[in-house]
Order: structure tokens, then C-alpha cells, then sequence
């Protein structure tokens, strides 16, 4: 029974090591079982967020469509800021969301000059 418990605890730290970026494996080498190794991905986490977080709340808001993307791709790009900023705990509603997209679209179609036929 011990030996299957330490398998299952060896198995459960290649499993998170092999999850993480290779550029970030090195920060797990001294992690000798899974909770350590867990706790080293969490804190890695917590500092990407803290790092990365402002710049994506301010990115998200001076989100702007491109002149020839589509209505869909536009609103798919800006969707996938706020997921990427929620799964670092930084919630950004459905309604602003859409306050980022409108101003975002608002500002294309002002900064264009007008087509007369």
C-alpha cells in the first residue's frame, strides 16, 4: 500500500510539472512532492496577476476595432481579455464589457472621415 501511495503522489508531480510552461518549470525543481509544486504554480499565479493584471484592465479598456475586423472577431477579442483577467481574479462585468466594446466602436467611426458618393 506505501508503495502505491508514493506512486500516486510521484504521478500527481509529473503531472503538474509536465502542465506547466516550460519556461516556468524551473521555478518547480525544488518541489519534492505535489503540494509543494502546487503551491509554487499558485504563487507563480498570484505574481503573473499582480504583474500582468493592470495592463490588461487598461488594455481592455482602450480596446478599439480595427477597420476591417468583423463585428464578431471584435467582440470574441475583447471577451477573451475578460476571461483571461477573470481566471486571474480580476472581474470585469458582462456591462463593462460592453461599455469597452461601444466606446471601442464609437471611436473607429469617429476617427474616420465620412465617404461622400
Amino acid at each position: 500500500m506505501l508503495d502505491a501511495n508514493h506512486a500516486a503522489k510521484n504521478q500527481a508531480l509529473c503531472i503538474i510539472r509536465k502542465s506547466v510552461d516550460t519556461t516556468l518549470r524551473h521555478y518547480l525543481d525544488a518541489c519534492v512532492d505535489a503540494k509543494s509544486a502546487w503551491d509554487k504554480v499558485v504563487e507563480i499565479a498570484k505574481t503573473y496577476a499582480a504583474a500582468n493584471g493592470p495592463e490588461l484592465k487598461r488594455n481592455l479598456s482602450n480596446i478599439k476595432k480595427k477597420h476591417e475586423e468583423r463585428i464578431q472577431a471584435y467582440v470574441s477579442r475583447g471577451r477573451s481579455m475578460q476571461l483571461s483577467m477573470k481566471s486571474m481574479g480580476i472581474e470585469v462585468s458582462d456591462g463593462d464589457l460592453v461599455e469597452y466594446l461601444s466606446l471601442g466602436l464609437s471611436l473607429i467611426h469617429i476617427s474616420e472621415p465620412t465617404r461622400r458618393s
